[in-house]
């Protein structure tokens, strides 16, 4: 329903045909910070009743600069935050698709930068496993 949206997918499940409107890459091509540098919005959904605990991808989304949109269950739900993006169902996606304005994907973007940053380094992981910094062996 809104002419200013199209959804550009890589590769893109084989149903849906690529047209004006929804355009499909092959894998890796362009390069994966290419890509999600082009975009504003990355939407990660999953069919239902599949479980994806670590999507390493909404990671890589939010690094970019992305504001995300997932389903509220899984890793999505460890990573995405209501100042980062949406968890939602598929009918809420949809909804929130249809309103949502430029101004809150730039702020959900930059705070899924900085959450990225700060809350997903490996180094953070090894601190709180270890109860010590990290640091690299010399």
């Amino acid at each position: 329903s809104r002419n200013d949206v199209q959804i550009h997918m890589m590769p893109g499940p084989s149903f849906v045909p690529a047209s004006d409107r929804f355009t499909k890459y092959p894998k890796n091509q362009p390069p994966i910070p290419k890509f999600l540098a082009a975009g504003n919005l990355f939407w990660y959904s999953l069919p239902d009743g599949y479980f994806d605990m670590g999507p390493r991808v909404i990671l890589e989304a939010m690094a970019a600069g992305l504001a995300v949109i997932a389903d509220p269950w899984g890793g999505a739900a460890d990573r995405v935050t209501p100042e980062t993006g949406w968890l939602a169902n598929k009918e809420e996606q949809i909804e929130i698709i249809k309103n949502v304005t430029a101004e809150e994907l730039k702020a959900k973007g930059q705070a899924a930068r900085e959450r990225a940053f700060k809350e997903f380094r490996a180094e953070r992981w090894v601190e709180e496993l270890t109860g010590e910094l990290c640091t690299v062996p010399t």
